[in-house]
């Protein structure tokens, strides 16, 4: 008996009452379908506007159109570059090149015939025997959770003299039609759907008939959920259809259909109709049965199309560009109703779009978890449960990565790894030594590297792919010479940052000749600005129309930590006669805890602006990504601060929005959607926000977030209104360590100016075109010292957050600040009066 029993032993399985009150799950898997071989849109560009492409026109899809009109589109879902890593990864959670399988297994029996063997390089000894039936499997822990298990169509996880050749040893208790091969022989029910090792099996009784291969599958699926619903029993059914891959034989029921075709593109054509045709009499299957409304249908394919090429993406199947990964995928229950009581436990919008990556071991835990049943005790899997992406919750539900790993050569395309981060992918020509490094919003088709002008990203994915390959103990190629396992080659990386570095010196800008430093002057206790019970941090001054000035800043109380920054953070306002201070506590201007999904939890990073008689206050909030954190969570969260297992997922969910008001008094309306979404050159985040409005009109934010997660840098974003949304530049305000930037204009010098923190304390940066940024003349604005009136100057444990309140004619006045003290026992506001005697000359 196989790996099945052992869930029981564990106390996991429930009785069919309980199991009735579960939902259906149709999982629609297509083989070798692209991301444009449908009418329905899944390409977006820069913008993130939908892409209608020649094949979206060519192509008729109607019951996809509707699925995706029900429910929820993904735009940005990724499989493997062949089949059978794909499905091996989805039924078991694992990456692929975790299971060591990483191409498609031979039907018959496990062979190495198509390994990469070169002069230099061959391929690693893979799992050519599939899918171990040891391994905990998506149906096999939804049967033993009281579902009835259906497989139907092209199985593909192993080879049929392996027990993965058999879906029944993988958790299915239905098996229609799936063996060790990935094709038919023919999808002519008049060829008995034969062909040499490739003859369908279990369909006989379409042998010798004018029924298509993807007609006879849709009927004896039919068969089994009506057998299911009888039963009274819920049902994972995964309809796995041979369709669209090759042959390529014309379905007759739709040539008609296209009469500008021929051959291939005709029959490709015709086999996309026929796929959606099945969907469609599914969906209207559940619907005659009474259960639409209790079953959820995902729609997804395993790799890129073999066929015709998804332009404008690059390749196709079996390749390392995005036309080999990119996949379409929709999720949604079969016929939605708010107010059904499945649907309101998990609702999955309609008509709704998500942009955050999936791979394919994400749907192991997921479709677990929509069914209601608990993953086996003690297993362990690479997947992330994407439930509340289904749902629609607001934020980022898992890391915006993937790795898909070839070290194999089938056909042109061999040896390589390419690992996606946010909207960064960078590509690893083992046989070369050669990197791709392209930002796939900006450039679809791949067309650029862009190692020569970005070293030190391309260095700094390439040692994450590294990272992420030996966590998952990965097997790259083999030096034939050496017998050892040859790693990707960083030298042709850091020979290029090299030359980068020495190429990258600018010269001083005219006029720029600034120097903060000289401007300091000593503080003395009326430019300290405390809180009583509260940390203070986070600042912004601006001169009000009465002419007093205003302070806002970042508030937490001190009883729950420095660490309760990112929990319990608020804005407040106050006032003073002097911009350097003192400053009198005025009133609460944003709450820790707002109305909408993106401010749900805190408000943090505050700027004031004024534009056009309106204030608008910008600032950065989080949320739960739907785990719904109790009070009691946060302020736990807050106690242990980094550690804590909730830390990354409300600083993973971060965004800048805005407030207006007509007054600096308030009241203050939120915007209901954030300002600015990470995107481009920026993943995961965007905070620490620097606004301003140049001289055309646009509004410019100089923004920090993940570069990619693993570092931080700053970019640039536009906008025509200045509640956004913002437009992230592609290229990066500059590549250094840095944070905190805050922005002023000097007219009489016709730059502007941004000051920031590093490790050694402030610096200045300048720029004349907003865009382009490069560190001022004089950079170092101060160091992590503040000298006083009548005393030993003050040495901050933490010293961050500057901003310079400057004249209209661009003269800086103020330098305030955020200092903590005492190990994080204190942390008020410094605001550090300047000299007035700026030289503009």
């Amino acid at each position: 008996m196989i790996h099945f029993l052992f869930l029981s032993l564990l106390g996991l399985s429930i009785s069919l009452a309980q199991a009735a009150d579960r939902p259906n799950i149709l999982f629609f898997l297509v083989d070798d379908m692209g991301s444009t071989d449908t009418s329905e849109p899944f390409l977006t560009n820069e913008n993130g506007e939908f892409i209608t492409t020649p094949l979206n026109q060519r192509y008729r899809t109607p019951n996809m159109e509707r699925l995706a009109r029900r429910g929820r589109k993904f735009v940005n879902a990724r499989a493997y570059t062949v089949c059978t890593p794909t499905r091996a990864s989805l039924i078991t959670g694992l990456e692929a090149p975790r299971l060591h399988i990483t191409t498609y297994t031979d039907p018959s029996r496990p062979s190495p015939k198509d390994n990469a063997n070169g002069p230099v390089l061959k391929s690693p000894e893979w799992t050519m025997s599939g899918v171990d039936p040891k391994l905990p499997t998506l149906p096999g822990i939804l049967q033993q959770n009281g579902y009835r298990t259906i497989h139907c169509g092209k199985a593909h996880f192993g080879p049929n003299s392996t027990p993965a050749g058999n879906p029944k040893n993988l958790g299915f208790e239905v098996n229609i039609a799936g063996h060790g091969a990935g094709r038919p022989g023919s999808y002519y029910g008049k060829d008995n759907y034969d062909g040499s090792k490739r003859q369908v099996p279990g369909l006989e009784k379409y042998h010798g008939t004018d029924t298509f291969l993807t007609e006879a599958l849709t009927l004896e699926l039919k068969k089994e959920i009506s057998a299911s619903q009888e039963k009274k029993q819920p049902f994972f059914a995964y309809m796995a259809h041979y369709a669209v891959h090759g042959p390529f034989q014309a379905d007759p029921r739709f040539t008609q259909n296209y009469p500008k075709l021929k051959g291939r593109a005709l029959a490709f054509a015709t086999m996309v109709e026929g796929m959606d045709k099945s969907l469609g009499d599914l969906m209207d299957h559940l619907e005659k049965l009474g259960i639409a409304e209790e079953t959820i249908i995902v729609f997804y394919s395993d790799n890129g199309t073999p066929a015709i090429p998804n332009l404008p993406l690059r390749g196709i199947k079996g390749t390392r560009y995005l036309g080999g990964h990119h996949v379409p995928m929709i999720a949604s229950w079969a016929k939605p109703n708010p107010n059904h009581p499945l649907q309101k436990t998990y609702p999955i919008p309609s008509d709704s779009i998500d942009t955050n990556l999936v791979q394919p071991a994400d749907f192991l835990p997921t479709l677990v978890s929509a069914s209601g049943s608990p993953l086996p005790a003690g297993s362990k899997f690479d997947g992330y449960d994407l439930s509340e992406d289904l749902k629609g919750t607001p934020g980022t539900h898992r890391p915006q990565q993937f790795l898909s790993h070839f070290p194999h050569r089938r056909g042109s395309d061999a040896l390589f790894t390419t690992f996606t981060n946010g909207d960064w992918k960078l590509l690893y020509d083992y046989q070369k030594k050669e990197y791709q490094l392209t930002n796939i919003r900006y450039d679809l088709s791949e067309k650029q590297n862009l190692c020569v002008d970005k070293p030190a990203l391309a260095i700094s994915l390439a040692k994450g792919m590294i990272k992420k390959m030996k966590s998952l103990g990965a097997q790259p190629p083999i030096d034939i010479k050496s017998g050892k396992p040859a790693w990707p080659d960083l030298a042709p990386l850091n020979a290029l940052l090299k030359k980068h570095q020495a190429a990258s010196k600018k010269a001083p800008l005219e006029n720029d000749n600034l120097d903060l430093i000289k401007l300091v002057q000593p503080i003395g206790p009326d430019n300290i600005y405390r809180d009583p019970g509260f940390y203070t941090w986070c600042n912004s001054i601006i001169q009000g129309p009465e002419g007093k000035y205003h302070l806002f800043y970042v508030r937490w109380p001190k009883k729950y930590g420095f660490y309760a920054w990112l929990t319990h953070s608020e804005i407040a306002h106050a006032v003073s006669d002097q911009p350097a201070g003192p400053y009198q506590f005025q009133d609460l201007a944003i709450p820790a805890r707002g109305e909408f999904a993106w401010n749900q939890i805190n408000a943090h990073n505050v700027k004031i602006k004024t534009f056009n008689g309106k204030f608008y206050l910008y600032f950065i909030a989080t949320n739960d990504g739907g785990k719904t954190l109790s009070e009691e969570d946060l302020i736990k969260t807050a106690k242990v601060g980094y550690r804590s297992p909730n830390w990354p997922i409300l600083r993973n969910n971060q965004l800048t929005g805005v407030a207006v008001s007509d007054s600096l008094s308030g009241p203050w309306k939120v915007s209901s959607q954030p300002a600015i979404e990470p995107h481009g050159p920026i993943s995961t985040v965007t905070v620490n926000p620097a606004i301003w409005q140049d001289a055309s009109g646009k509004f410019r934010m100089v923004i920090k977030g993940d570069y990619p997660p693993t570092r931080l840098a700053q970019a640039v974003a536009v906008s025509d209104q200045p509640t956004g949304p913002f437009k992230i530049q592609p290229e990066l305000a500059f590549d250094r360590y840095s944070e905190d930037v805050s922005v002023w204009q000097d007219p009489s010098r016709g730059l502007t100016y941004g000051i920031l923190h590093d490790t050694k304390g402030f610096g200045l940066i300048v720029s004349q075109d907003g865009i382009s940024w490069q560190d001022a003349k004089h950079f170092r604005a101060m160091d992590k010292t503040v000298p006083t009136l009548d005393g030993p100057p003050l040495k901050p444990s933490r010293f961050e957050r500057p901003a310079v309140f400057a004249a209209k004619d661009g003269t800086p006045l103020v330098l305030s600040s955020a200092a903590q003290f005492n190990g994080g026992k204190d942390a008020h506001i410094i605001l550090i009066p300047l000299k007035a005697t700026d030289s503009k000359k």
